[in-house]
């Protein structure tokens, strides 16, 4: 794993295994390094420390991906193992997928399947060449099936991991019961929302047209390039809107379930607000999460429409929540696995 989705989604499965006597080496492959950040999602999704953490390196995505590369060649050379699971689809999963095939071992994916058909985005390309290698898919919805058809065999709908945690954060009682407030969250990171000064105009001239007060966590992207473009200032000028620097797990999901709706471009949000019934509005033209539009409460729209859908929409969205997102789905992949022996 190498990004804090990654935590979420793996630490569900990680304590299964744990139970079922397998034998785990955790490698955090270190591609959004922020000691402090890394250590505050373990402690919140209750993630034991990592076996090994690769050193981080800085550049393009050309130089980082043969750093992780590398070192990971490296390492499964050391622990030689039988198989190797990666989560969702950013650079980290391609280069831990191309590695393990190439030093010949078995490749697991949880959050298989997923299609934005949208080749401009990063990680469509990811998903596609991790789906091709992984000798284990194990599927979140059932576009993602129909998608991985041709893996037949292969394929295993077992639910949502990031919901695990979810539900876990529930029956801590660390999430409380959702009471809607008047604000909206924003989060936006995506290349085509804040790569360019027009596209962060658009997110400005938005956020100036909303009329419920804002919550916006700023990403170290989006504020690098307001920043870059000399408009940091014209967000600082919109006075409904509050500035908050990365919130933590826990606090991200409570703020999520109490907000009115939320904008955003973030695939997790979308699955997230969808369990929780909180209404989202996510600024893209696709998502490859199909079934938080037909069963959730995710809504595909263009950021000029975001303030006059907000006035129709009401702070509590009918909840439908999807197959086999019930906190289990950890244990359905442990069981797989335990049952290939692999426990």
């Amino acid at each position: 794993m190498g990004a804090r989705p990654n935590y979420v989604k793996a630490s569900p499965v990680v304590r299964e295994l744990d139970k079922r006597g397998a034998n785990q080496v955790i490698v955090d492959t270190s591609q959004h390094y922020s000691s402090d950040m890394s250590t505050q999602i373990r402690r919140a999704v209750d993630m034991r420390e990592p076996s090994w953490a690769l050193d981080h390196v800085e550049g393009g995505i050309g130089v980082r991906l043969a750093s992780i590369i590398r070192q990971l060649y490296e390492l499964m050379e050391r622990v030689a193992p039988s198989l190797v699971v990666v989560y969702g689809d950013i650079d980290s999963t391609l280069a831990a997928s191309l590695v393990a095939k190439k030093y010949g071992t078995l490749l697991a994916h949880v959050e298989a399947g997923l299609r934005s058909f949208d080749d401009e985005m990063p990680e469509e390309i990811n998903r596609r060449v991790v789906d091709e290698l992984a000798d284990f898919c194990f599927a979140t919805e059932k576009s993602a099936i129909f998608n991985l058809t041709h893996k037949k065999n292969k394929v295993f709908m077992v639910g949502n991991t990031m919901i695990d945690s979810l539900v876990k954060a529930q029956s801590d009682g660390l999430l409380k019961e959702r009471t809607p407030q008047n604000y909206v969250l924003l989060t936006t990171h995506r290349p085509s929302n804040v790569d360019s000064k027009n596209a962060l105009e658009s997110i400005i001239k938005m956020c100036n047209e909303i009329s419920r007060p804002i919550i916006w966590p700023i990403h170290p992207r989006t504020k690098n390039n307001l920043e870059k473009y000399k408009l940091f200032h014209e967000v600082e000028k919109i006075n409904r809107l509050s500035l908050v620097g990365p919130m933590g797990y826990i606090e991200f999901l409570n703020t999520m379930n109490n907000s009115y709706a939320v904008i955003t471009d973030s695939g997790g949000a979308q699955e997230e607000t969808t369990f929780l019934g909180v209404p989202c509005f996510t600024i893209r033209r696709n998502t490859e999460r199909p079934i938080t539009l037909t069963k959730g409460t995710n809504t595909l729209i263009e950021m000029k429409d975001v303030a006059a859908q907000l006035k129709q929409t009401k702070k509590n969205t009918k909840k439908e929540i999807p197959y086999l997102w019930d906190g289990r789905a950890a244990s359905r992949v442990a069981d797989i696995l335990k049952l290939k022996g692999f426990c």
